[in-house]
This record gives C-alpha cells, structure tokens and sequence, in this order.
C-alpha cells in the first residue's frame, strides 16, 4: 500500500457531507445516467455494506458484496485513496460508502478530498463502529477545475486503527440536473393545495374574513401561488 503523505490546508469547498475510498487507479469523471439524485442516507450501522449508490458512480468497487470491494488501512492518517482526474468547477460531486473499524469500539472517520496537492478538505464524517458498518454520505463543489485529484480516509484524532471500506460511490451532477431534480422534488413532495375555511363559534361559515399565517419554521418555505393557466384564461 502507497502512502501518498500529507497535504497542507487548502482549496476545495465543501458541499454537502456525507464518504467512502479504496485503493483505485486512475478514475475519470462521468456524467449520470438520468440526472436524478438518491436522497437514500442508512443511519443505523448494518452487518454488511449496502451495494454502492449509483453502482459506484465514477470510482470502482461499487459492489458491497464484492470481496474486491473490500479495503484497509493500518494507519489513522491516510488510508489507501481515490485518484481522480479532471473533475469540473461547479459540479456538484456526492460521495458515499461504508466504513468499519478494528482495535477500537468507536472513532469519528472523515472523508477527505485533496485537488492537485493544493490542500485538504473534509467532504464527509460519520461516527464508525467495530462491530457494524456505518454509511457515510456528503459531496463537494470545487472552485476550480482540477487535474488529479485524491480521496482518502482519516481517523478524526489521528490515532492508529484499522480502517476498512466498501461500497464507495463517486457522482457528478451539472447544475442543470441538480436544478432540474430539486424542482420536481419540491413539485411532488413540497406543494400541496389547501382550502382555508373560516366560521364562528357555530360553524357558519364567515364571509369576507382577514386571514393571517405565521411561519414557525424557516427550514420549509411558505406561499401562495396562482398558476398561469388561470391567470391567463380569458373564460
């Protein structure tokens, strides 16, 4: 196993946590399928690995069940990593996979991203287990289009432990397909019609009453809307 050593603080930008490596050759970046973005996130710590999102996306070894798929480190600096070629400014990147320790009950692990030996970012945490497999999932936005590029695993305090991983997943998605998905999930799961009624004490109905709303959480976006369907019927 090659350690590729250490890298000064630098110059990616985080994007959306949530990560997985192996050893791997020379990876190139690829464009989804059909664009769509799986919102899955395994919060309890399984048996065995799940099989990786998007069949591994851009990196190798998307199989959980594949005993290739399988790798580890010894070290609590560096672990065996990603080398990815050409990823793109402002596409937007998820990275996922399962981790698993040995030699310690517990250990919070990141992902780590290193663009062009130009520094590190963390893309990911997840608090890992001997005796389970943990998901870790997250992504990142780049500032720049880089060369080569390198993703690799770390124990949070540095200390020395076994760290093995599978299942890794790699995805780009352009802003275009990010885009595109947000506005058909906020059209099938965030819109909703209602019909306000207002009576009295009695139950009649009140004809001409002020309605007010007040919005006790500003993680969902309230409103109203027309559509222009109605708005340009001439009936």
């Amino acid at each position: 196993m090659r350690s590729r050593g250490s890298f000064a603080p630098g110059h990616a930008v985080v994007f959306l946590v949530w990560w997985m490596a192996h050893c791997g050759g020379g990876l190139v970046a690829a464009m989804p399928p059909d664009g769509w973005y799986d919102y899955t996130a395994h919060t309890d710590c399984r048996g065995r690995p799940e099989p990786a999102q998007y069949n591994g996306g851009i990196l190798k070894y998307g199989n959980g069940d594949d005993p290739n798929g399988y790798k580890t480190t010894e070290t609590g600096v560096l672990s065996p990593a990603f080398v990815v070629y050409n990823l793109n400014k402002s596409t937007m990147y998820t990275f996922s996979g399962w981790v698993k320790l040995e030699g310690s009950p517990s250990a919070l692990i990141t992902a780590r991203l290193a663009p062009d030996n130009s520094g590190t970012r963390c893309i990911g945490t997840v608090l890992a287990r001997s005796d389970c497999w943990a998901f870790l999932k997250g992504g990142f936005v780049l500032d720049w289009p880089t060369q080569t590029s390198v993703i690799f695993f770390q124990n949070a305090d540095r200390t020395p432990m076994k760290i093995t991983t599978a299942s890794a997943s790699l995805q780009p998605f352009t802003t275009e397909q990010w885009s595109m998905h947000q506005k058909d999930t906020i059209r099938k799961r965030r819109k909703r019609m209602a019909t306000i009624h207002v009576a009295d004490p009695h139950g009649t109905r009140v004809v001409g009453a002020s309605v007010s709303v007040q919005q006790t959480s500003k993680d969902f976006p309230l409103g109203s809307a027309i559509a222009s369907t109605i708005l340009g019927n001439d009936a």
